[in-house]
């Protein structure tokens, strides 16, 4: 059965009560980090919203625009909530090089721009991580966490979460359904764990953790969460967002991924067709 229906009347009728839903949890997530010391930092990996540079998978079920139209999304929602975290330092490293200016347009009409931006170090997603990790290590950061914009249910309680875990574990890992991580945090520099990855496959998560035993570091894992990188994940995520919306949680409500999904057509396919 198509969800197209359910979802587009929800956005249509249901828009306002949503924001109200995330507004009082995004002071209730305020108060709580404002209560929170300093030397935490958040690192976000985000790509310019250029076809054929982001959600390359995903643009085979949907199109070159579709998935940039998604990144959008996708990354809109996660900079709103971050924006709203306090005793958090967040940086943003972005990519291409010459992508500052298009990465910043994504941040929202009215989230304050608190980040700091920087480019991403060359090399693959392993040196870059390391890289990301010693820079923010070298600054004074007593617990890192990295991030990306693949898995729109992630929210601020799994940060504040992994920041918990962090003090008392030496890394916290947040595994994603495909068998890679959604969420990646150390408290002490350990290059060793990025270094030979078989990154993009499902082999990535066990080899992380065999790494982070072979450090004999102290670890824990997070929830798993779904990330979107196919068309069969965007299906998933339709009905996430479904069950989302009438049963809420703690996180903030995806409302921009929410929209765009309720008028995109379902099933494989740049026409949605099946």
């Amino acid at each position: 059965m198509s969800l197209e229906p359910s979802l587009a009347n929800l956005a249509i009728v249901g828009t306002r009560h949503c924001l109200s839903r995330q507004n009082e949890g995004r002071r209730d997530s305020r108060a709580a980090d404002a209560r929170r010391g300093s030397g935490s930092v958040v690192l976000l990996f985000l790509k310019a919203p250029r076809p054929g540079f982001v959600k390359t998978r995903l643009a085979k079920s949907v199109g070159l625009q579709g998935a940039v139209q998604l990144h959008r999304a996708f990354a809109a929602d996660l900079l709103e909530w971050l924006a709203a975290l306090r005793g958090v330092e967040t940086r943003i490293l972005f990519a291409p090089l010459d992508g500052l200016a298009d990465c910043s347009r994504l941040l929202p009409p009215g989230v304050p721009g608190r980040f700091a931006w920087e480019p991403q170090a060359r090399g693959d997603l392993g040196s870059r991580l390391a890289a990301a990790f010693s820079t923010a290590f070298a600054r004074g950061a007593k617990r890192v966490i990295a991030i990306g914009a693949d898995a729109p249910l992630l929210g601020p309680s799994l940060i504040r979460q992994a920041l918990r875990v962090l003090r008392r574990r030496d890394a916290v890992l947040g595994p994603a359904t495909d068998g890679g991580y959604y969420l990646v945090g150390l408290r002490r520099e350990e290059p060793r764990i990025f270094r030979g990855i078989p990154w993009s496959t499902a082999a990535v998560l066990g080899e992380t953790l065999r790494r982070i035993e072979g450090a004999r570091l102290s670890r824990a894992l997070l929830p798993p969460l779904g990330d979107v990188d196919t068309g069969a994940d965007l299906e998933r995520l339709r009905e996430d967002l479904l069950d989302r919306w009438h049963h809420p949680g703690p996180e903030p409500f995806p409302l921009r991924t929410f929209r765009i999904l309720a008028w995109m057509p379902a099933g494989p396919g740049p026409t949605g067709r099946r």
